[in-house]
């Protein structure tokens, strides 16, 4: 090699590897950004079509906000059960609706993402569903990344449409605030309710 090129190329080189970092985003370590993570001993369908479990139409949502620089979410983690205990194929779709305050959530979602290849994990609790005793699941899934205003309050809402399935409740005393919202139509107004569920938002961002 030309010695007088030596330089040239390193110099090439270098803004090669600059270019590189600067067109691919950064990941920093997964963490946590939003925790209800504390499973209750109940749960509540959430389905946006028929259920075998409710008998009709019922979703579910619960209300949420992030602090700064913890506002884009990556992953969502959860849990819930399936009616007679048999697991079926998961269609998985997460909602997050706009809350203009006060109020209730929108009757439309702001961001959706739906999956059917949600990692599903039997844990070793159960609940008790009438005269049946469920095992209760847990479920990961990568969203495509959502960046939320930080410091103001959004409402999720997780629906598997398999009609036999129910979203586990948040179990704790200070986790959550004893509120949220369900309704009977897919595009009807939001009832509010007294309950919490069991969900943790994650980011890598």
């Amino acid at each position: 090699m030309n010695i007088k090129n030596t330089g040239f190329w390193r110099i090439a080189a270098l803004v090669a590897v600059l270019a590189f970092l600067v067109a691919c985003p950064r990941h920093r370590p997964l963490r946590i950004i939003y925790n209800q993570s504390d499973r209750g001993n109940a749960a509540n369908y959430s389905e946006l079509y028929y259920s075998d479990f409710f008998g009709g139409v019922l979703q579910i949502a619960d209300d949420f906000e992030l602090a700064e620089d913890q506002n884009i979410v990556t992953r969502v983690r959860w849990w819930g059960v399936y009616r007679d205990d048999i697991p079926v194929a998961d269609e998985f779709t997460v909602f997050v609706y706009e809350i203009y305050d006060p109020g209730e959530p929108q009757t439309h979602p702001w961001y959706e993402y739906t999956s059917t290849e949600v990692e599903r994990t039997v844990t070793t609790q159960t609940i008790t569903w009438g005269l049946d005793t469920l095992n209760v699941y847990e479920y990961d899934l990568d969203i495509d990344d959502v960046e939320l205003d930080c410091d103001r309050t959004y409402a999720l809402s997780i629906v598997n449409d398999t009609g036999r399935w129910a979203w586990l409740v948040n179990g704790s005393s200070s986790q959550g605030n004893d509120f949220g919202w369900s309704r009977s139509e897919r595009w009807g107004d939001w009832s509010v309710n007294a309950i919490d569920s069991a969900f943790v938002l994650w980011s890598d961002r």
